[in-house]
C-alpha cells in the first residue's frame, strides 16, 4: 500500500518518490495512452517495435516509477512524444553562464 507523507509517496518498503515525480509520470502515462489509442496501436504492437515486455509497457501506462528509464524513453520516442517533452524543458546556454563563486572561509568563531 502507498501512503502520502510530507509531499511525497512512501510505499510499504519506505521507498522515497516525490509527489511532483508521481504527477509528472501520471501525465506522461496519460499522454502515452492517448497517443497510442489515437494511432490505433495495441500495447503489444509498441512492445514489439521498441523491444520491451508487455508487463513493462503496462507499468509505463500505470505510471509506475520503477520502470527502467530507457524503456520509458523508447516508448516516448516511438510515439513521437519525446520531442514534445523536450520542447518544454528549459534551454541550457553553456556560453559563460557558469561562473566561479568564492565562498568566505568559515571558522568556529563565526558561530
Amino acid at each position: 500500500s502507498i501512503k502520502f507523507v510530507k509531499g511525497f509517496y512512501m510505499s510499504y518498503k519506505d521507498e522515497f518518490f516525490p509527489l511532483e515525480g508521481t504527477l509528472f509520470l501520471e501525465k506522461c502515462a496519460a499522454l502515452i495512452k492517448k497517443e497510442r489509442l489515437h494511432k490505433k496501436l495495441r500495447q503489444q504492437d509498441i512492445c514489439e517495435m521498441v523491444n520491451i515486455s508487455l508487463s513493462t509497457f503496462k507499468r509505463i501506462e500505470k505510471a509506475n516509477p520503477n520502470v527502467e528509464l530507457g524503456s520509458f524513453i523508447k516508448v516516448l520516442w516511438y510515439l513521437n512524444i519525446l520531442d514534445e517533452l523536450s520542447m518544454i524543458l528549459p534551454v541550457q546556454n553553456n556560453q559563460g553562464d557558469a561562473q566561479r563563486v568564492r565562498l568566505k572561509k568559515v571558522s568556529w568563531e563565526d558561530f
